[in-house]
């Protein structure tokens, strides 16, 4: 799936990012796991090696989530994963259900508006993981208007992941970064 990835310029989720999330997912055995940015199944797999969960996942491009189909076949991890094809924009607040833990790594634009649902899903006590919260830090370099709204929009979903009284958040760096929240019980946001 690596190579897969660099040929066709698929972004996956770098190293260091993917070493947090399967310790986290190891430590955490989830059941039920929403995981927002399918792209060709690598992420989906290592959650799937590493646990038991059953994964519901979610991606825009439907020739990518072919390829993750093919992937997670071939790897016999098919029957406990679950695809929605759509935009996510769309689907999450349709949701239904409750998670245990929660792969934010789709549209980065969108993660503070994903967030409330995202929580919405989330169990008490369950784990969200948000990969490339350090967007702004490698697009340093980037100087377009895309960029300089994502970057924006990173920015300002660290600043509520850090002050939201629902959670408890960590920040590793490394790669592109990341965020492990885990919901605390109860509605206790001023």
């Amino acid at each position: 799936m690596e190579e897969y990835a660099e040929k066709n310029h698929i972004p996956i989720m770098k190293k260091e990012s993917l070493a947090v999330l399967v310790k986290k997912v190891k430590e955490n055995n989830p059941k039920d796991v929403l995981e927002i940015g399918t792209a060709i199944g690598y992420s989906t797999a290592h959650i799937l090696i590493n646990s038991r969960a059953k994964v519901y996942t979610i991606d825009i491009d439907e020739e990518r989530t072919k390829e993750a189909k093919r992937n997670l076949d071939k790897l016999g991890l098919i029957k406990r994963t679950v695809f929605f094809s759509g935009d996510v924009k769309n689907i999450l607040p349709l949701a239904e259900g409750s998670y245990d833990f929660i792969l934010l790594d789709g549209p980065k634009s969108c993660y503070p508006l994903l967030l409330e649902n995202a929580l919405r899903l989330l169990k008490d006590g369950g784990m969200l993981f948000c990969d490339d919260v350090k967007y702004s830090e490698v697009k340093e370099g980037k100087i377009g208007a895309k960029h300089r709204s994502i970057s924006r929009n990173i920015n300002y979903f660290i600043d509520i992941l850090k002050s939201d009284k629902r959670l408890k958040t960590e920040f590793y760096g490394g790669g592109d970064g990341c965020a492990v929240a885990v919901k605390l019980s109860g509605d206790i946001n001023d």
